[in-house]
């Protein structure tokens, strides 16, 4: 088997059996009567029913499938908070591309009724709708063991190595016409223009939050989601702040480039990075900002077949990798969709945040999303790059002009009160 597109970049660009920076972490709190054993049963289960968490990499170019045993590691640990660090701690270990496994699971018990649950996964194998495919599928298969009756079967899908091959052998040239044309003038990792001192190497990371209900209204009332409405917020608040002035602004982002039906319940890192460029020029209000960001990403959506990863290897070969190596300042933004988990009889299941933190490669990477009445960003920062004042200020004024906005659509960012 040969890797994705996507795949072979981040093995070119940072293939280190020691990195964390490629760990995806999902945590689980499950309140109620837990069978540990048909929760083991259920992990060993998860290996034979989705192919991409048998995968390994022995070399950049190959992909080869080994059965590895998945063991549930279990530990006790009474207070809640320490529970959450030794998750964080647990998937601060490196996985062996090479070897494998590239999945672990890590069970807590911090009360006979009260259990903290952490997947652990190599990036190489997943993305951010595999997890909500996995941790689903996970909980139906841990609630038929639970009840002595046989796990239901997968919905009918697209293999991930099959989706190799589709990708492929895909004519992606229509598609990298549109990009070549969409990007003149820019490299397909733009740098965000944002500068700050110079510090020590780490990692840092600020939150704020603000009330949801009016983002989410305003975003309705346009007929978007709140997507375009928080990156053309923070589209604008990068244009304001970098050094540089030209009328547009572009950052990267990521898509889940699920181009059909077959592959919504597959496992596998089919998520692309894009470009979002837009033009700012001429002082927009809110509305038309929101609008033109909209725009922007319906047109990134229509041409996420060919990954970001395939047009730099096309159209600017030098940078191919470079999004993993910590060589260019850009900014990266991710909205979360949220998901909702399968209910078990018995069992109260939520999701708990794993307090990780990876330096970005870029510097910056924002996160965003709305958790019941709260809509959230959090900012993670390069220490050598940038300050936690700096990032705090930048966070502020992202969530300032987001509140005068959704207040007033007219208002412009050279006004934001």
């Amino acid at each position: 088997m040969i890797p994705s597109y996507a795949q072979h970049q981040r093995l070119i660009g940072a293939r280190h059996t020691d990195s964390v920076t490629n760990t995806v972490a999902v945590g689980l709190r499950l309140i109620g009567a837990l069978d540990v054993d048909a929760l083991g049963r259920a992990v060993s289960e998860l290996l034979s029913r989705h192919e991409a968490l048998r995968m390994v990499f022995p070399t950049n170019d190959s992909v080869e499938l080994h059965a590895h045993r998945i063991p549930l590691w279990t530990f006790d640990v009474e207070d809640p908070e320490r529970a959450l660090e030794f998750l964080a701690g647990n998937a601060s270990r490196p996985f062996d591309l090479a070897n494998g496994p590239l999945f672990r699971v890590t069970l807590v018990r911090v009360e006979p009724r009260l259990h903290l649950l952490g997947l652990e996964l190599d990036h190489q194998i997943t993305d951010g709708w595999s997890n909500r495919v996995l941790v689903n599928d996970l909980l139906r298969v841990y609630a038929a063991f639970a009840a002595d009756e046989r796990p239901p079967p997968l919905p009918e899908s697209m293999s991930f190595a099959s989706f190799i091959r589709s990708e492929r052998e895909r004519d992606h040239d229509r598609h990298v016409r549109y990009w070549r044309k969409q990007l003149a003038g820019i490299s397909l990792v733009p740098e965000s223009g944002l500068r700050d001192r110079a510090g020590s190497p780490g990692a840092g990371s600020v939150s704020v939050t603000t009330d949801a209900a009016p983002v989410v209204g305003f975003a309705r009332s346009q007929g978007v989601s709140v997507v375009p409405v928080i990156t053309g917020a923070v589209q604008a608040v990068t244009w304001k702040r970098r050094s540089e002035r030209s009328s547009d602004v572009a950052i990267m982002s990521w898509l889940a480039n699920r181009i059909a039906p077959m592959v919504d319940d597959t496992v596998g890192y089919f998520a692309t990075r894009t470009v979002l460029r837009t033009d700012l020029g001429g002082d927009p209000g809110f509305v038309e900002v929101v609008d033109r960001a909209a725009k922007t990403l319906w047109g990134a959506l229509r041409h996420q077949r060919v990954p970001h990863a395939l047009l730099l290897r096309r159209l600017e070969p030098s940078r191919y990798g470079a999004v993993y190596r910590g060589e260019i300042p850009f900014l990266e933004l991710n909205v979360s969709q949220d998901f909702e988990l399968c209910r078990i009889p018995g069992l109260l299941v939520e999701r708990v945040s794993v307090p990780v933190v990876q330096a970005p490669a870029g510097g910056l990477k924002i996160t965003a999303g709305v958790d019941g009445g709260s809509l959230w960003l959090r900012l993670v920062y390069r220490e050598e790059l940038f300050s936690r004042a700096w990032c705090e200020a930048f966070l502020a004024d992202v969530r300032e002009y987001l509140e005068a906005g959704v207040r007033d659509p007219a208002v412009c960012l050279a006004r934001p009160g």
